[in-house]
């Protein structure tokens, strides 16, 4: 395996990995926001803050 098969390898494995965490903040933050609707408005207001 050549330096630079392995240096496409790797950045493979990155962008996959990136894909799989972006997936689960988006997954997570749309759960949470469903959370988010019971609170009362003012209590998201303060934590964006």
């Amino acid at each position: 395996m050549s330096k630079k098969a392995g240096v496409k390898a790797c950045f493979f494995i990155a962008c996959c990995s990136e894909i799989l965490l972006a997936a689960i903040l988006l997954y997570s933050i749309s759960f949470s926001s469903k959370i988010a609707y019971k609170i009362p408005q003012s209590a998201v207001g303060n934590l964006l803050k």
